[in-house]
């Protein structure tokens, strides 16, 4: 339950975090935020989002819950641990909502670390991109400290439609994403290489897609293929394409600190790097 004047912390302000704060505003939450990006402050401002200075002064000005959704391990360290980061306020009560996309390996360090200092880290990662941001219709994946779960689902429910609560571990939430990522991506080449065999015989591609909805061969990818399509000819740092690669990347170093042998993963990561590469 949403409780009267709750300040709720937000760290990182771009393409999901950006439209994921203002949705926070738009159901009552008073929202404090901060990003690098000028452009970002700007539009955050507009849509009803406090814009602090540092990640300091969010962790200051946050009643208690506090949410970071930024690219990737290292700037997650950097608004943790600079001299302007969470920790910089010495603050203990805090629930760190750790939604940006780490490998489990991270999140259970980062969670023990912030633990001694007392601050209590959960993870819940999104799935869903810019339009689930926007739309409100994210899928979160959550694992971490019951208590600090139970604090923070309603801030998560007013920013996605389906909250999914793994178990205890903090590193839970973070491998079901990569599963996700990585089914994602294979899937992707699997109906590449579908499409090439059937064009190489003159069948039409729409006419493909609309009968794998109806067969076995059917899938999200398939379904939104044009959609898909359209992002793995990406080659932007920050496009849909980079944060796969991103993931992947995380995947297959997680799978070897494991002794895990994932090849259709890694097979996956270098043509999809490829493909990435070409576009630049």
């Amino acid at each position: 339950m949403q409780q009267p004047g709750e300040v709720v912390g937000f760290i990182g302000l771009g393409v999901m975090g950006g439209p994921m704060a203002a949705n926070l505003a738009r159901s009552g939450y008073q929202v404090v935020g901060c990003d690098p990006d000028p452009r970002r402050r700007q539009e955050a401002q507009a849509a009803g989002v406090y814009v602090a200075g540092s990640p300091a002064e969010v962790a200051q000005d946050a009643t208690r819950t506090l949410i970071s959704i930024v690219r990737d391990v290292s700037q997650t360290w950097d608004v943790l641990y600079s001299p302007q980061g969470v920790i910089a306020p010495r603050r203990a009560g805090l629930d760190l909502v750790v939604m940006s996309t780490l490998d489990p390996g991270t999140m259970a360090r980062l969670a023990e670390d912030l633990g001694q200092r007392g601050i209590t880290a959960v993870a819940a990662p999104v799935s869903g991109g810019r339009a689930g941001a926007e739309q409100r219709s994210l899928s979160i994946m959550t694992s971490g400290d019951r208590g600090a779960l139970d604090r923070v689902e309603p801030v998560l429910h007013a920013m996605g439609s389906n909250v999914f609560r793994l178990g205890e571990g903090p590193a839970m939430a973070q491998a079901a994403k990569l599963a996700n990522q990585l089914m994602l991506a294979t899937n992707i080449m699997g109906v590449q290489e579908g499409l090439e065999i059937a064009s190489a015989h003159g069948v039409d591609e729409s006419q493909l897609m609309s009968l794998l909805t109806a067969s076995t061969g059917g899938s999200w990818v398939t379904e939104h293929w044009a959609q898909v399509e359209r992002f793995t000819r990406g080659h932007q740092p920050g496009d849909e394409l980079d944060i796969i690669l991103k993931d992947l990347r995380s995947t297959l170093r997680e799978a070897d600190e494991s002794e895990m042998s994932l090849p259709v993963t890694a097979v996956t990561f270098q043509r999809l790097r490829q493909a990435w590469r070409r576009g630049r």
